[in-house]
């Protein structure tokens, strides 16, 4: 016989499932304002369109976490502690007491500056992963793959429509 309590069902608490608590709940909110300081820092604005506009970083970074939440969980985690390192890169690297997030944007620039000149090949793939994800999400938006001039419904034709040369 176990000696633990018998719980009813009524006492037993319902936890939502992960899509339940909302669009963005894939990242914290320190995760979320690592990642916002660190893409508007490394992501320049796109004609006009700045990584860092209200509607155009609400669409990314839900695409951003759609995509964390697809990754296997050591993928997540590993993005995750990447978000931690950048977050306290300024004290590991340059031995200032501050948090990325926390630093004006040209000094923000200048530390990610820093990681891709380092002399430590895995800071600089780090950096350029991370970026390359960033990226990918951000000229995902509608409103700034148009801006690039990218057509929505270019991979749509056959290649018999294609022009000969």
């Amino acid at each position: 016989m176990s000696s633990l309590p018998a719980v009813a069902p009524e006492e037993t608490e319902t936890v939502p499932p992960p899509a339940a608590a909302g669009p963005l709940s894939t990242l914290s909110e320190a995760e979320r304002r690592i990642i916002l300081a660190f893409a508007e820092a490394a992501i320049p604005p796109v004609r006009g369109l700045s990584i860092s506009t209200t509607h155009v970083q609400h669409k990314w970074l839900s695409k951003f976490e759609d995509l964390l939440a697809r990754m296997p969980r050591e993928q997540r985690r590993g993005i995750r502690s990447l978000l931690r390192l950048i977050e306290y890169s300024p004290l590991i690297f340059s031995l200032r007491p501050a948090r990325f997030s926390r630093l004006p944007l040209e000094e923000r620039e200048r530390q990610l500056q820093g990681w891709e000149g380092s002399h430590w090949l895995v800071r600089r793939l780090l950096l350029l992963a991370l970026k390359a994800i960033v990226a990918m999400c951000y000229t995902s938006v509608e409103e700034v793959a148009a801006s690039l001039g990218y057509a929505r419904d270019c991979l749509s034709h056959h290649r018999s429509d294609l022009p000969r040369t």
